[in-house]
């Protein structure tokens, strides 16, 4: 039986692909790779890169057409034509797809005047070992491809890792701030108490946020992982570093600050709790919550109702105007508990 006018297909398990970016930097190589290899072979043609990507060779080219007839039936190199393709990667799959057919015709077709070539070359008993070195060939250069590909974004992500742990480690709750503030709560009225136990409750909830993040960023496979999320990691993680640090001096001098009775550094820092939410209750943060969610609803249908368009915009503004006046500024905004509770189901 002939095995040409055949598709054939080779799988390759990625590990950094859930950003376009990063597959269009792969597919690039693999074929600028596959280009530089099978020039160099003997007796491949490249005929052309069509307009999909697909590179298209010619193996064995005859001169001649009598020269074709007469050496199809007995040749031990035949005469064949490729295509080689890539199919975009399904969750971290990349599939290598070749079509193998008889050379000199469409590809992967028969036409009438070529009955004679297609006949002469079925009964050719090389053509089954040549398509399985083709194949073999093509599959190996895109292995090394791909993992020459990995192992250099493997290994970039691990020089960025190394620096960024010189410039920041695992961080653990002050414990003299809890004692300071637990042996002078004499010292504070009520309303002080309660607000320096809510600073406390988002020092540390902010503190277990960054640890958990840099737990799974000390891990060795953390290189390896789509490159989306380490980038988003590697970004953040210096920031909420260096976030806890600023709240956990802040909250050092509050207490300080009342057992010194400095009502100005006191109400100073406060203020800049307040502004950040942290003093907001329950209640108050499901509306912003609420607000937030509603104002991106209205975003949304303005894209898609263009005769409610100015009735939106008017809903939105009012909205955004309400939401502006609630929201978190930029000091501890990259923070809040739902974005790195996200961020950290990525990395599980």
């Amino acid at each position: 039986m002939n095995p040409l006018n055949k598709r054939y297909e080779k799988s390759f398990t990625l590990s950094s692909f859930k950003d376009p970016k990063q597959y269009s930097n792969l597919e690039e190589k693999i074929f600028q790779d596959l280009k530089k290899s099978l020039s160099n072979l003997p007796n491949w043609d490249f005929i052309e890169e069509k307009f999909d990507g697909s590179l298209i060779y010619e193996i064995n080219r005859p001169k001649g057409f009598l020269n074709r007839l007469m050496d199809q039936t007995f040749k031990k190199n035949p005469y064949i034509e490729l295509k080689i393709s890539l199919e975009k990667p399904n969750k971290d799959i990349l599939t290598l797809i070749m079509y193998l057919g008889q050379g000199g015709g469409l590809l992967g077709m028969k036409n009438s005047s070529d009955f004679l070539g297609s006949y002469l070359l079925s009964m050719n008993k090389n053509v089954k070992e040549l398509t399985t070195n083709v194949q073999n060939t093509v599959s190996n250069i895109v292995y090394e491809s791909v993992r020459e590909f990995e192992s250099l974004r493997v290994q970039k992500n691990t020089d960025i890792k190394n620096e960024i742990l010189q410039r920041i480690k695992n961080l653990e709750f002050k414990e003299e701030i809890r004692s300071s503030f637990i042996s002078n709560q004499n010292l504070f009225s009520d309303d002080h108490i309660q607000k320096i136990l809510k600073v406390i409750g988002f020092y540390d909830e902010n503190l277990g946020n960054y640890n958990n993040i840099f737990d799974k960023f000390q891990e060795t496979d953390f290189v390896s992982k789509f490159q989306s999320e380490i980038d988003q990691t590697l970004e953040l993680l210096p920031f909420m570093y260096n976030s806890v640090l600023i709240i956990e001096q802040y909250l050092s001098e509050m207490i300080s600050s009342l057992i010194n009775g400095d009502k100005v550094t006191y109400f100073s820092i406060y203020n800049v709790f307040e502004e950040n939410g942290v003093f907001l209750t329950k209640g108050e943060k499901i509306i912003i919550e609420n607000t937030n969610k509603i104002v991106e609803q209205l975003n949304k249908l303005n894209t898609s109702m263009d005769l409610l368009i100015s009735l939106t915009l008017t809903i939105s503004e009012k909205l955004s105007s309400i939401n502006t006046k609630l929201r978190i500024n930029n000091l501890l905004t990259g923070i809040n508990t739902y974005q790195l509770y996200s961020i950290n189901k990525k990395l599980k």
